[in-house]
Parts: structure tokens; sequence; C-alpha cells
């Protein structure tokens, strides 16, 4: 007789108590292999985790191998001393994806949740991919997680392995120079067969540094804000943007073209007395954020 994964017999003898062909048989876990040579534990081990198959007729409990001089005599007569009581049976009908088939059926996939906080944010921001780790609804702890950065046309760049903890949750901190895709990823292990991965995007937009001198001054002086664009952006545009304060709406009211090292120089001249908040932007062309701003500054004239 015969079974799965075997699709045929060779023997002429009916009897139930022989083992069918394809019959798979694994050496039990409590067998003790300390006392074997080195060679053969690593057999035997293999033994224990992948077992072996019934496929030929022969003699009593033989074990087929290459036929070749590599083998040595202590293992093979090791090997030998072995009894069919130390085997267990293993049962392989829930791995059978049709009788004439060898595929194998899998076990449960795994999958993993990705963000990234903040969503956006502007150059220099800190932000964290995360996520959980489950097989089959329950979370994976103790896992590694392949995890990398990709910039827009580029290659990923791995942002080194993390493991998961007891409750499956993973994170990554990460300071991006430009918009970025986080990916996270997982071969497998245990009893999931199947990996995951996932991906989650970011956005960020560039960074804008505002200083001036003076910040106290008479009225009639000009005040000159400098300042640069992170990362560089030279040969473009910013805006000098004054506050209203009857109507809390922002004005432009100068403008400046970033130098090679995408810095700027702006003045702003009033005449009569008072302060005034004014901020520096860069328009990103960014229809989601529109523009990256610098931190308000006050001024005052005297």
């Amino acid at each position: 007789s015969y079974v799965w994964p075997a699709r045929h017999h060779a023997g002429a003898r009916a009897d139930a108590t022989l083992p069918p062909m394809g019959a798979w048989f694994r050496l039990k876990a409590g067998f003790d292999i300390s006392s074997y040579s080195t060679e053969t534990r690593i057999i035997l081990a293999a033994f224990k985790k992948h077992g072996l198959i019934l496929a030929d007729n022969g003699s009593n409990w033989y074990f087929g191998g290459a036929a070749e001089h590599g083998w040595s005599e202590t293992v093979l007569n090791e090997l030998k001393s072995i009894t069919a009581g130390s085997f267990e049976a293993v049962d392989t009908s829930s791995l059978m994806v049709s009788p004439d088939s060898a595929r194998i059926a899998s076990g449960p996939s795994g999958a993993i949740t990705a963000s990234v906080s903040p969503g956006g944010g502007v150059w220099g921001t800190t932000f964290t991919a995360s996520g959980v780790l489950s097989c089959d609804g329950a979370p994976v702890g103790g896992a590694s997680l392949h995890v990398t950065r990709t910039y827009s046309g580029g290659p990923p760049v791995s942002l080194g392995p993390v493991q998961t903890d007891a409750l499956g949750s993973w994170s990554r901190s990460d300071v991006p120079s430009a918009n970025a895709a986080y990916g996270a990823s997982w071969s497998g292990g245990g009893e999931c067969s199947g990996g995951a991965a996932a991906a989650a995007s970011v956005t960020v937009r560039p960074g804008v540094i505002v200083n001036v001198w003076p910040s106290r001054l008479s009225r009639g002086a000009t005040a000159t804000f400098t300042g640069k664009v992170l990362p560089a952006k030279p040969g473009k545009r910013v805006l000098l943007q004054v506050l209203n304060g009857s109507t809390g709406q922002w004005h432009s009211v100068a403008w400046a073209t970033l130098d090679g090292s995408s810095g700027y120089r702006v003045g702003y001249r009033k005449t009569g007395p008072g302060w005034l908040l004014f901020r520096v932007g860069y328009p990103t062309q960014d229809a989601l954020h529109g523009w990256s701003l610098s931190r308000n500054i006050r001024v005052d004239w005297t």
C-alpha cells in the first residue's frame, strides 16, 4: 500500500502491519544523541526535525544515502544501531493539496501593519514607523523584521533589523531628508509558513530657518531677515510675510532668491513706531501642504 506523497507501491505483500510507501517517520524528540559522533549527531538532528520518508523496498529499517566514499564506517555503524522503535510516525494528511501532487498546503501566513507618525513634517523632523506583526491573528513576539527607507526613484536603504516585542509591536525612528516610504518585511517562522510585508509613506517639507537683526530698532530703519531653506533649494524664492493684526491674515511684503548655499537675505522698513509679526515662507508646490513656514518672529520699531 502507499500514502501521500507516494503515488505507487512496490511490494507484493498485503500486510496491514507493514508501513506503507510514503510513510513519514521522525526521530523522537526525547531520543538522546549526545553519545554519538559529531557527524552522526548532525544527521540525527535532521531526523528529529525533518524526518524520513519510506521510499523503497529493502532490508529492515535501512536508511538510504548517496553511494560514495565520504561516508565513514563510524557514522554508518551508528546509524545502523538505531531501531525502528526510536521513531514515531507523522500524520502528513493536513499537508496534502491533492493526492496526485507533491505540493504541500502552506500554513497560516503572517501579517504586518505599518504606519508613520507624524504623517508629514518639515525637514529635520524625527518620524517613527511602527506596526504589529501577527500570525493567524495572534501577535508574534521576538521576530526579526527587515525595515527599509526608500526615496522616490531610489533603491531601498536598510535601517537594520527590528525585533518585535511580546505583543508583536515594532518601531523604528528616522530623520528622512525628503518624502520617503518605509517598508517592513518578515520571512516567516514557526507555524507561519508565509512571510509578510507592509509599507507606509511620509511627506517631508523643506525646513525654513529665519533670524532677524536687529529685532528692536528706530522708526524708519530696516530690519534684515536672514536664514536658509533645508534641504538646499538654490535658485528658488522665499517670501517674507507680515501678519495683519486687524484681519489675522498673512500678507507677502518682500521676496528673495536663495543663493548657492540655499541662504537668503531680505529687508523690511517701517516708518512709524510699533511692532509687527513676521515669518518666511517657501512655496513647496505641494497641493496637500502648500507652504513650508519658518517660526514667527517679532520686530519692534520705537
